[in-house]
């Protein structure tokens, strides 16, 4: 969609999802986001049907963090995937530093947890703590 002096309105958006690898499904309550660069210290940012923010992804030795920061509007989810370099041991999920509890799957290395239906409102923060 894209030639010398032309380009589509919004081509461009199709690199940022491709670098975040960010799927969103609203109506699953899903959202997943694996980084393509940068996994150990990532941040960008996403849009989804009610709200949108930023995102960020932060690995030290033996433990990874993933937040999602509700800028504007609000974000419901049921389900939350990231990659992970190591087999998980501990995975806590907290909205705002209140604990949500959780269960966890992991596929290879991806882990997806599914919680109840949170909601994320403006100015709060959902964080997946995991150690490995």
């Amino acid at each position: 969609e894209c030639g010398d002096h032309y380009a589509r309105a919004l081509a461009s958006w199709g690199v940022l999802l491709a670098l975040e690898n960010f799927v969103y499904d609203g109506p699953a309550k899903t959202l997943a986001y694996i980084p393509a660069v940068q996994k150990g210290n990532f941040k960008g940012f996403f849009t989804a049907a009610e709200g949108w923010g930023n995102i960020s992804q932060e690995r030290s030795v033996g433990q990874q963090a993933n937040t999602i920061s509700l800028v504007y509007g609000k974000l419901r989810l049921k389900q939350l995937s990231v990659e992970l370099p190591g087999n998980a041991k501990q995975v806590q999920l907290t909205l705002n530093g209140k604990p949500i509890p959780s269960s966890f799957s992991q596929p290879g290395n991806n882990i997806t947890l599914s919680f109840d239906e949170t909601q994320v409102s403006a100015s709060q923060q959902l964080v997946v703590t995991i150690d490995f």
